[in-house]
C-alpha cells in the first residue's frame, strides 16, 4: 500500500468527518488540530519510521495517527474511543507503539524531515517530547499546537 499524504489526508477527512471536496483548507486545519501535523508530515513520518522495521501483524498507518493524536491531546482512551471508534486497549497499544517507535527512531525522522527543510528537535524538559519546526509553512513563528508531551512552531 502507498501511504502518501492524500492517504492521510483521506483518512484524516474520514475521522475529522470533513468533506475533502467541499473545502481542502478546512479538511487541512482540522487535521492539524486533531493530530497536530499536516497529512504531508504524516506521510514523512511514516515513511521516516517504516525504514528497516518489520511492523507487528495487523499495524496501520491509522494507528500513527493513534500515536499522534495522543502527543497532541493526551485525551483519555475514552475519548480516543469515541474519536477513533476503537476499543479502549486497541488505541493504546498502537498509539504506544507508534510513539515509543518514533521516539526509537527520532535520528531517522529528523534527517528524512531535513530534506523538507523541516528541523526536528528533541526537548529535553520531558521524556518523549518531541518539538516539530516547520519551516515550509510561513516566515514568521507561530505556535500551532502546545501540550506537555509535543509542541509544534511553523516559523
Amino acid at each position: 500500500m502507498e501511504v502518501t499524504p492524500d492517504y492521510f489526508f483521506r483518512l484524516g477527512c474520514e475521522l475529522t468527518k470533513s468533506d475533502p471536496l467541499n473545502s481542502a483548507d478546512t479538511a487541512n486545519r482540522r487535521i492539524k488540530e486533531l493530530f497536530g501535523v499536516s497529512p504531508s508530515l504524516c506521510s514523512i513520518i511514516w515513511h521516516s519510521i517504516n525504514r528497516g522495521v518489520d511492523f507487528p501483524p495487523g499495524a496501520e498507518p491509522r494507528h500513527l495517527l493513534f500515536g499522534l493524536f495522543l502527543l497532541k491531546s493526551y485525551s483519555t482512551e475514552a475519548i480516543a474511543h469515541v474519536v477513533f471508534g476503537v476499543d479502549e486497549k486497541t488505541y493504546r497499544k498502537w498509539a504506544w507503539y507508534f510513539i515509543e517507535l518514533l521516539a526509537k527512531k527520532l535520528d531517522v525522522v529528523r534527517k528524512m524531515l531535513h530534506q523538507y527543510h523541516i528541523t526536528l528537535l528533541t526537548l529535553t524538559l520531558f521524556p518523549r517530547s518531541i518539538l516539530i519546526l516547520d519551516s515550509t509553512m510561513q516566515s514568521q513563528m507561530k505556535i500551532v499546537s502546545c501540550h506537555w508531551m509535543v509542541l509544534i512552531v511553523q516559523y
